[in-house]
């Protein structure tokens, strides 16, 4: 499902995904615009993530502040904020103009929460050596399957480099799983497999991918493009890896001969 973006994200928090609303999202995503002062508290009924996409803010929580500045989404780390249901949580916007993901779902499990730090982030070249570098990409891993058990997501970000692809070969799963679109620069655009269709996607658009579809991600030749990409633990049927598309598997072999190779 592409959800087409409305334009600039406005100063406050800005709905984009809406479980009930969206059929089978099974989770909330709004982006927090936040400028300099402006300050937004929170305390939703649901896990939620706060990630920084860019900018500079304070998190504060229980008897914590931290001050943490991301200038770029595309060439820094992240930091996100991880709390249970009920849990107040503050922000402050101390750069000029800074932007928050703020993901939640159900979980009545209750655990202490977790600041991320770049440092903490796992962010990997994906890709290299094969097909002639057409699906190198960065992939940054937040909130993983080994480590974070309590959790009801599995998240992180991916950067795809110009003209190439990412999350190739395709790949479905029985777990909703939405992605959030920027480009560098912001006129790029890409375009998203979504099982038998695609679409063009552009800044600050999101896919919604349920119901096993297939998805794999592709950016325009001069367009860097970012995703952050969510997927939801379904109770009783918890993610534990993708299903690969096997019919495109033989291209990750590193004696793959591809055109006009052969």
């Amino acid at each position: 499902m592409h959800i087409k973006s409305q334009g600039e994200f406005k100063q406050g928090l800005n709905p984009v995904i809406v479980d009930g609303v969206h059929e089978g999202a099974e989770m909330d995503f709004s982006v927090l615009k936040l400028f300099k002062g402006d300050i937004h508290e929170f305390n939703i009924p649901k896990e939620t993530l706060f990630l920084l996409i860019q900018g500079e803010v304070r998190y504060e929580w229980r008897d914590e502040s931290v001050d943490a500045k991301r200038e770029s989404c595309f060439r820094n780390d992240p930091y996100v904020l991880q709390v249970p249901e009920n849990e107040a949580v503050i922000l402050t916007g101390i750069g000029e103009d800074s932007e928050v993901a703020v993901i939640s779902a159900p979980n009545p499990l209750a655990f202490e929460p977790v600041f991320y730090t770049p440092k903490m982030c796992e962010s990997v070249q994906r890709g290299e050596g094969t097909l002639r570098e057409a699906a190198t990409r960065i992939v940054r891993n937040i909130v993983n399957l080994d480590g974070v058990k309590f959790s009801k997501f599995f998240m992180g970000e991916v950067v795809n480099f110009p003209g190439k692809w990412s999350s190739y070969p395709p790949h479905q799963h029985d777990q909703p799983e939405f992605y959030f679109y920027k480009f560098f620069p912001e006129n790029g655009y890409g375009f998203s497999e979504d099982g038998d269709y695609a679409f063009k996607s552009a800044n600050n658009d999101c896919g919604l991918f349920t119901n096993r579809a297939r998805h794999s991600q592709s950016a325009a030749p001069g367009y860097a493009m970012y995703y952050i990409w969510v997927i939801h633990h379904t109770d009783g049927h918890p993610h534990t890896g993708p299903d690969t598309c096997q019919e495109y598997m033989w291209t990750m072999e590193k004696d793959a001969r591809i055109f006009p190779e052969e």
